[in-house]
């Protein structure tokens, strides 16, 4: 099942980044952002826009995310897929499987690098 959503900031909706759904960017910016416990600091892990993806994480292993992402800046349009559809793409095309092995696998280089900076 595929959903389209426009999304205003003032509307205070978060993405529902616990269950196993992927977006697509259409339009738009959205942030996400973790809370530490330690520290009771929200800090801003990536600004994510047009084109751009969020939710693959949950949905290929199934278990909820620590992050929370929240349109910000303007309004966003976002391209909603079921993650029982994306398993089912990635089963039947590879190649849609090798490019999220790839986009998650670029992501971790970049946390990474943050994570080597802030050392």
């Amino acid at each position: 099942m595929v959903e389209q959503l426009l999304i205003r900031p003032d509307d205070t909706h978060r993405l529902r980044l616990m269950i196993p759904v992927f977006y697509v960017i259409i339009d738009g910016h959205i942030e996400l952002s973790a809370h530490s416990a330690g520290t009771g600091v929200n800090a801003t892990i990536a600004v994510r826009g047009t084109g751009d993806t969020v939710g693959d994480s949950s949905v290929f292993d199934q278990s909820a995310s620590s992050l929370t992402a929240q349109i910000i800046l303007s309004e966003a349009t976002l391209l909603i897929l079921d993650g029982k559809d994306i398993h089912r793409l990635c089963s039947l095309y590879p190649n849609i499987a090798m490019g999220f092995i790839k986009a998650i696998s670029g992501r971790n280089r970049k946390l990474e690098k943050m994570l080597i900076t802030m050392a």
